[in-house]
């Protein structure tokens, strides 16, 4: 955090913000007012936490999504077998239009991987 430390209430108040809707709530909760969470805002060191921190909170919500897609095409796979005919053909439509949009995206992806190294455009996670 280029050698800033954050004090024990500007941590509270990098907690208060990822846990509130609002920077009066997130203020309140921190126990400052919130042009003291919005000053805050401009120290580089308290900036950069509150972005990790907001980033492993996605992360974490994004992992959490994926262990439940495999519960989700479950029942979707499921729902091929039932009794009702309209939840069949619902399924089956789901399922198809999921794998052409599947198809599609891979096929852009490798569309512009190909065009990336044409142009020598770097790409994130890529050391030349």
């Amino acid at each position: 955090m280029k050698g800033e430390a954050l004090s024990a209430k500007q941590l509270k108040g990098i907690a208060a913000i990822m846990q509130e809707s609002t920077m009066e709530k997130a203020a309140k909760k921190a126990g400052v007012n919130r042009a003291t969470l919005y000053r805050w805002m401009e120290i580089p060191a308290f900036r950069e936490k509150l972005e990790w921190g907001q980033r492993a909170a996605f992360a974490g919500a994004l992992a959490r999504l994926q262990a439940a897609a495999k519960l989700a095409v479950e029942r979707l796979i499921e729902a091929l077998d039932s009794k009702n005919a309209n939840e069949r053909r619902l399924a089956a439509s789901e399922i198809l239009e999921l794998c052409f949009k599947g198809k599609e995206i891979g096929e852009f992806s490798e569309r512009l991987a190909e065009l990336e190294d044409k142009y020598f455009i770097e790409r994130p996670g890529i050391v030349s």
